[in-house]
């Protein structure tokens, strides 16, 4: 099942942004569209006066896998067939888990995905295509320094960690790829830009002071820069 947020102003003649976002293990799509608001999705798009339409997934069990690659391409094509939505500009986002799920969609659903931003996620404990596609796909991730469940590193000499995720990304997408990504060291959030990418598709390294999250703040700010940080990638598309 899911839940859809079309425009209020909703106009049948222009083509709009489809955002396909997806809850953490044992989530609710009630909450990745209440509480949460497609993890502050949809009030920078309200903020923007720039409405798009929103999908929250709910996954069997609260959870995400193999059969949901299926699910994927269902939602957004029954979605199509009833609304204008812009064909080129499908994007996918998610929470932990759901920023699994959105990973393991990019590795192989890369024709219908525009660009992808995971939150917190990572590359082990999700169901992944075996070969992963290596068409490019513009990619943005975020990841706290102290995220037990999916950190930055889990074991390196196995490749198991989101900094795996954006050098797979990188790689993909023609980057030129660092000695080392830089990793927030102090202050506020860091976001790495990778230089050289293949143009239209560029990958972000993000990563900030804190635990396994969708929302941050810098400190003397009230602002979460993660939503902000998403917003502004999604939409320079």
């Amino acid at each position: 099942s899911y839940i859809i947020d079309i425009p209020a102003s909703y106009d049948p003649a222009k083509p709009y942004r489809l955002f396909y976002v997806s809850h953490g293990l044992n989530g609710r799509a009630q909450d990745t569209a209440g509480i949460f608001k497609y993890f502050g999705l949809l009030p920078q798009a309200t903020a923007a006066n720039d409405p798009a339409v929103f999908i929250a997934g709910q996954g069997l069990k609260g959870t995400w896998g193999e059969v949901d690659h299926v699910y994927f391409d269902d939602v957004p094509n029954f979605v199509k067939n009833s609304l204008c939505i812009d064909e080129t500009r499908i994007f996918v986002t998610g929470m932990s888990m759901g920023g699994m799920y959105s990973y393991s969609l990019s590795t192989d659903r890369q024709k219908s995905i525009r660009a992808g931003v995971g939150l917190a996620p990572t590359n082990f404990n999700i169901w992944l295509p075996n070969p992963k596609l290596k068409d490019p796909v513009a990619w943005m991730q975020t990841t706290g320094n102290i995220d037990t469940y999916c950190p930055w590193v889990s074991d390196a000499a196995m490749m198991k960690g989101s900094k795996f995720i954006a050098l797979e990304k990188a790689t993909n997408n023609g980057c030129t790829i660092p000695t080392e990504i830089p990793f927030w060291q102090s202050g506020a959030h860091l976001c790495y830009d990778f230089a050289g990418c293949k143009a239209d598709y560029p990958v972000k390294a993000c990563s900030f002071m804190g635990p396994h999250t969708d929302s941050a703040r810098d400190p003397g700010s009230n602002v979460n820069w993660i939503a902000v940080e998403s917003w502004k990638f999604f939409t320079q598309f």
